[in-house]
């Protein structure tokens, strides 16, 4: 075991393999399991990348989709699985621990977001790696988590979040409550404007418009912002350009819409691949 006085990480195994990180600034009886893939030869600079998985909390599964990429392109590839033992419900996982279930804060410590930074540090320990920034992508579930991400913890140190095919979003609406809003969730008009300014992409599958799929949110709220994933992220892409425009905010957010593809996560890792290499040669 490698360990610290905050946290503690056993077997980084080289290659595809997994390993167990412990924070103690939050609860040592909740590891995480992070599925991984470390290339053989490392540099100091070698890139990260954090893969969010869906509600299914089948991390291994997305480690496999995207270990293939990771060899082909030399970067470490981190895929933290948030399980249903300790991250059972919405608000654990994709909405970031941030409130109890009677809405009482909780210490941004604990979030799920701030996870992210600690297991970017420990692997940048154990690996002497001086990378900086990471680049962070979630598929539905995952994309939930990503965008409330960029939303809540606007200064992570993530250089581009892809959020693709999210079932429902935090709209950038100071007047809607949280979850379906930034109401009442601690974030004020500046930090809004701040977050516009982030490198986010709504990836978006043009088939992904199964009104029905079991996992598609259904409340009141969540219908308001369209019947199907493409329309909602549509809407949510939409809202935030608006107030950027009204603000004159230097909006960095974009909407890539992936032709032909509903709500697959192999696909879009694909898309989204593509993306992150078309950007990392500019």
């Amino acid at each position: 075991m490698l360990q610290n006085q905050s946290i503690s990480v056993t077997k980084l195994t080289p290659e595809k393999g997994q390993f167990i990180f412990t924070d103690y600034h939050v609860n040592p009886e909740q590891p995480i399991t992070v599925w991984s893939y470390f290339p053989a030869t490392l540099t100091k600079l070698t890139p990260i990348i954090f893969v969010l998985h869906g509600v299914e909390r089948n991390g291994r599964e997305y480690r496999n989709i995207w270990a293939n990429y990771a060899k082909q392109n030399n970067f470490i590839l981190l895929v933290p699985e948030f399980s249903k033992q300790y991250y059972p419900k919405s608000r654990h996982y994709q909405q970031g621990n941030m409130f109890q279930r009677l809405g009482k804060p909780i210490d941004p410590n604990q979030w799920t977001f701030t996870t992210i930074e600690r297991i970017f540090d420990a692997v940048k320990i154990f690996k002497n790696i001086e990378t900086e920034n990471y680049t962070i992508y979630g598929h539905s579930a995952g994309a939930q988590f990503v965008h409330r991400l960029v939303m809540f913890n606007p200064n992570a140190r993530f250089k581009t979040a892809i959020a693709a095919n999210a079932g429902w979003y935090t709209m950038p609406n100071l007047d809607i409550s949280f979850p379906y809003g930034l109401g009442n969730s601690g974030v004020e008009k500046n930090r809004l404007k701040q977050i516009l300014t982030k490198k986010l992409v709504i990836l978006l599958g043009t088939q992904d418009t199964d009104e029905n799929d079991k996992h598609l949110r259904q409340t009141p709220q969540a219908n308001e912002q369209g019947k199907n994933r493409l329309v909602r992220g549509q809407l949510f892409y939409e809202t935030a350009r608006n107030i950027a425009i009204e603000e004159n905010i230097d909006f960095q957010w974009q909407l890539i819409e992936v032709e032909g593809v509903g709500h697959s996560n192999l696909k879009m890792s694909k898309a989204a691949m593509n993306l992150i290499l078309t950007q990392n040669s500019n």
